[in-house]
């Protein structure tokens, strides 16, 4: 037998040494192939070991009489064997009959011939055979290939991943993790027969990906192969060579995933939603008056392609909503001071809290060639709040509140929704820190205030959008008319009548103020003859107010645009919030005239009675 480097010695585990003597002894070969035998040449500890050899299975079963075998593969010629308590997988040399599924041989036949059998391996590097007393056996220039870093199909490319199309995506794998540069004519074969990746097992599919997305040089296998991954991930398409015409970006939105890729810690979950999290961004894109782009919305429709694709590849259920969730919320700004991270804490727990850092470092890293020294500060200044808070702050959630559901019900609430709703309110007070965790200072609270939910909004006098614009941006439009009521001194009531594209829906509602930006609300809805009679009731001195409503989605927020009957060059813009401190962004396009959330002229009950003159 032919044979390399007869000095070359490894030091191997005892139980790998006994099975190699075993079959030695019976008089059959038996080496070390495939990965153990790369990692030890690369001078790295080996995941496991696997063997081949020429004993057939039964052969190997009277050789290793003495210890526990599981046929795990039997008609391809696989024994496992346990030895020293370790699992010690024999294959013995074949040769593959056709592939007509494109994975898996139609037959196998067994040989004795040791080139026979790595003949029909994927890649050289993993066609190479080792024994410690014959030394290297290597018919095709694995080791050679190793050394320059070159990963090369064994014969002829088209044969080898027309037999098996998985090798495609393994082959990216192999150059991803050890950061080889594919062979010409192997890449080609590659390219030429990637269609047929869609015959693949999606879960196969999946584990290749992520082994890709987690390699330290998947930013480089990506760039030059994207092609390939299209045929799984065709999503990933629209993003390529998309143009952001954006001053905040200097690539386009598949170089920008790709940097993104490179500045994110190798943790599946973090590589998936980094590239995932702008996949919506082409569906979403327009630019403005000065040809800026913008990609309002892209966070939301990036999450649900996200969950789209991996709920196509199979993946469990806690990995694919730890990213949907990064993915939603990638683009909300952090702004720790105004206690964000508590809450954001409190709601998904410290794990998310630190991935959502790191998702928002690599997508701003990926931004820009140069991450500026002020950017840098920034993101420097979120990771030390995240991490004093972990470490000084006990983790606040509805199972800390110093209150539960039934410290409520003996107050008098009713059972079910209400009380979710109310202990939910008081965390938020907690967490806001207006409210002291302790059962005294909680119930002296509830003691106060009633059970109805708040309403927190912020309000801004705008320049009459673009309302065609906000349609295209998939802003849900609607007619509205309202009637306000009599009610008792700083409390608000009307009925409303809100019809959108296929429904009208009426509702009644109670409103008491409790500071500028928030109000106990109390709605319900009602029928439409109850609606008119209660309209009737028209508090003296008030007219109906109509107007057309436009909701648009944007950075985790509802923005409600009121164009009124009587402004023309002006309109009303509300952000509904979580709380008054949560953070909000208002849209490039939106021009805004001045914040009209204290101002009573502006509310829709003094419209009712007066209406101000256009400002804009």
């Amino acid at each position: 037998m032919e044979n390399k480097e007869l000095s070359l010695r490894f030091s191997l585990p005892s139980y790998v040494l006994l099975a190699l003597s075993l079959l030695g002894g019976a008089g059959y070969e038996g080496f070390l192939v495939g990965g153990a035998v790369r990692d030890l040449l690369l001078g790295k500890e080996p995941h496991d070991y696997d063997m081949t050899t020429s004993a057939t299975p039964e052969e190997m079963r009277k050789v290793f009489r003495d210890f526990r075998t599981v046929g795990t593969g039997i008609a391809h010629g696989t024994l496992t064997v346990l030895i020293e308590g370790h699992a010690l997988e024999i294959t013995t040399y074949r040769v593959d009959g056709t592939y007509t599924d494109a994975r898996h041989p139609d037959a196998v036949r067994f040989t004795r011939s040791l080139y026979e059998d790595l003949a029909r391996r994927d890649f050289t590097i993993g066609a190479m055979a080792y024994h410690p007393e014959y030394g290297l056996f290597d018919p095709y220039g694995g080791e050679g290939d190793l050394r320059e870093g070159v990963l090369r199909a064994v014969g002829e490319p088209t044969r080898r991943f027309s037999e098996d199309a998985l090798r495609i995506l393994r082959g990216l794998r192999f150059a991803s993790r050890f950061g080889f540069t594919i062979e010409e004519a192997t890449a080609c074969g590659m390219h030429a027969l990637k269609e047929s990746l869609a015959r693949i097992a999606k879960e196969r599919v999946r584990e290749e990906l992520v082994g890709l997305l987690c390699g330290a040089h998947a930013e480089t296998v990506l760039r030059a192969h994207h092609a390939i991954l299209e045929v799984v991930l065709p999503e990933l398409t629209p993003t390529v060579g998309f143009a952001q015409k954006n001053p905040h970006h200097d690539y386009d939105v598949f170089e920008h995933t790709l940097h993104a890729l490179s500045a994110c810690p190798p943790d599946p979950v973090l590589r998936l939603a980094v590239l995932f999290h702008d996949l919506g961004k082409p569906a979403c894109f327009f630019t403005d008056g000065d040809g800026v782009g913008h990609f309002y919305g892209h966070a939301q429709r990036s999450a649900e392609i996200a969950d789209g694709v991996m709920r196509r590849l199979r993946f469990d259920n806690e990995t694919r909503e730890r990213v949907t969730l990064l993915v939603l919320k990638h683009d909300t700004p952090p702004a720790p001071e105004t206690r964000q991270f508590r809450r954001m804490r409190s709601r998904y727990g410290d794990r998310f809290l630190l991935d959502f850092l790191a998702v928002v470092r690599a997508d701003r890293t990926g931004q820009r060639a140069q991450l500026s020294a002020e950017r840098e500060r920034e993101l420097e200044s979120y990771e030390a709040a995240a991490e004093e808070l972990l470490k000084t702050e006990e983790r606040l959630s509805l199972k800390t509140l110093a209150v539960g559901g039934d410290d409520l019900i003996a107050l008098g609430y009713a059972r079910g929704k209400a009380i979710g709703e109310m202990l939910s309110r008081l965390l938020d007070e907690v967490l806001g820190g207006r409210l002291e965790n302790t059962k005294e200072a909680i119930m002296a609270y509830l003691g106060e205030k009633t059970q109805i939910p708040i309403e927190c909004e912020r309000k801004f006098l705008i320049r009459m959008p673009d309302v065609a614009e906000l349609c295209r941006l998939g802003a849900e439009k609607s007619e509205i008319t309202q009637t306000y009521l009599d009610a008792p001194e700083g409390v608000t009531r009307r009925v409303r009548c809100r019809t959108f594209a296929k429904k009208t829906v009426y509702t009644q509602t109670t409103k008491r103020r409790l500071t500028a930006e928030s109000a106990e609300e109390d709605e319900r809805e009602i029928t439409k003859k109850e609606y008119e009679a209660l309209a009737k009731e028209k508090k003296a001195g008030t007219v109906p107010i109509t107007k057309t409503r436009y909701t648009l989605p944007y950075e985790g927020h509802l923005l409600e645009f009121d164009v009124y009957p009587f402004w023309e060059k002006q309109a009303v813009l509300e952000i509904e919030l979580e709380d008054e401190d949560t953070p909000y962004a208002i849209p490039d396009f939106v021009t805004v005239l001045r914040e009209v959330t204290a101002d009573y002229a502006y509310k829709n009950a003094r419209l009712a009675q007066q209406v101000p003159q256009e400002e804009a």
